[in-house]
């Protein structure tokens, strides 16, 4: 069974998406029509996944439609999104669905519009689906179903490339792996934002782990952690609440540190890839 990609990903999908400021990347994105053709995507016994097609949204954001098929008598079944990637770029989305015997229902998965991509650049659109029965969720099956969408069609050129800015701090790197500091900034809620780009360009599954982070020198317990597949990508953020922020009396930050760890994915108690602390100015 794969693993979340990062700890806080249901966390991500709660709350808005700021804007960046000069700190991060921006990119316009408006709504374009994908056009696709409906397919079947996987069809089992038991059940049956189709995607219907991609819609955009008037505030930039896209939706995958799927219509999910519960082909049983007598059991309900769980239907969850497990991985989401685009060009092997890691993205957060969430699907849960429970299906009564005989039932079909259409459904949205939902790609909100960020300030680091389009979404309908993306060639190859990378969805895994996790399907349970209610009455026994821990017989969870050996192989999810790995679907994969190519809006431009399968041979239309190179995946999504993020082009290094000069705002960027690389913060690690080895052949195998980078990490990279995109800024920090506070939101419109008075939180505070620590934005990161990671690769995994190695062979293994990789864990990246921020920890111990101190603003101004006053140590906030957080931490962020994410797992790479092999050629996987991801952009994510640690967050500092706004009652964190107000309890350590920050009304802005000069200076953070916070421990990184790089490991092998699959043995986190194996010799650590990286592990240093670093020092920023955001």
């Amino acid at each position: 069974m794969k693993r979340y990609r990062s700890a806080a990903i249901l966390l991500a999908l709660a709350l808005s998406v700021s804007a960046c400021g000069q700190k991060a990347e921006k990119r316009a994105e408006t709504a374009e029509t994908i056009a696709l053709e409906p397919f079947t995507a996987a069809d089992r016994e038991m059940y049956s996944i189709a995607v219907d097609g991609i819609q955009a949204e008037e505030d930039g954001a896209y939706a995958v439609l799927v219509t999910l098929k519960n082909k049983t008598a007598d059991k309900t079944l769980k239907f969850s999104l497990e991985h989401a990637s685009g060009d092997k770029l890691v993205l957060d989305s969430y699907l849960g669905a429970e299906l009564a015997p005989g039932k079909t229902v259409k459904e949205n998965i939902e790609f909100r519009k960020s300030p680091y991509y389009a979404f309908s650049d993306f060639r190859d659109i990378r969805l895994d689906f996790e399907v349970e029965d209610e009455a026994d969720p821990l017989a969870r099956r050996d192989q999810q179903d790995e679907v994969h969408i190519y809006p431009h069609g399968g041979n239309s050129g190179a995946r999504f490339e993020r082009q290094a800015k000069k705002h960027d701090k690389v913060i690690a790197e080895e052949e195998t792996f980078k990490v990279v500091f995109l800024g920090g900034e506070f939101n419109d809620r008075k939180n505070y934002l620590m934005h990161f780009y990671l690769e995994n360009n190695g062979e293994k599954e990789m864990r990246f782990a921020i920890d111990y982070p101190s603003l101004n020198g006053k140590m906030i317990a957080n931490v962020m952690t994410v797992y790479l597949e092999p050629g996987e990508r991801r952009f994510d953020t640690l967050r500092f609440s706004k009652s964190k922020i107000e309890e350590n009396q920050i009304t802005a930050v000069h200076d953070a540190e916070f421990s990184l760890k790089v490991t092998d994915g699959k043995n986190i108690s194996s010799a650590l890839l990286f592990d240093d602390t670093i020092r920023l100015k955001p």
